[in-house]
């Protein structure tokens, strides 16, 4: 569910355009080893409302998501 979420909002406008597809592609090993990782520090960042200063650049650019969606802590996925 937040994974479409995501794509969605990259396709309208709630989201940079793209921007969670290629913050993926770039911030993520070529073997998807770390994969999970990237996501959960994403997913607790778009729940974060109050953004601390030392917030990695990749995650800035995200805005905050109301609604609880990403509040619950992601579950690895085994692919």
């Amino acid at each position: 569910m937040r994974l479409l979420f995501c794509l969605f909002a990259e396709d309208t406008g709630v989201f940079e355009k793209d921007i969670f597809t290629n913050t993926i592609k770039s911030m993520t090993k070529e073997d998807g080893s770390d994969l999970n990782c990237r996501i959960q520090e994403l997913f607790e960042f778009l729940d974060t409302k109050i953004r601390p200063e030392d917030t990695p650049a990749w995650l800035r650019k995200f805005p905050y998501v109301n609604g609880q969606l990403f509040t619950e802590q992601h579950t690895n996925v085994v692919f």
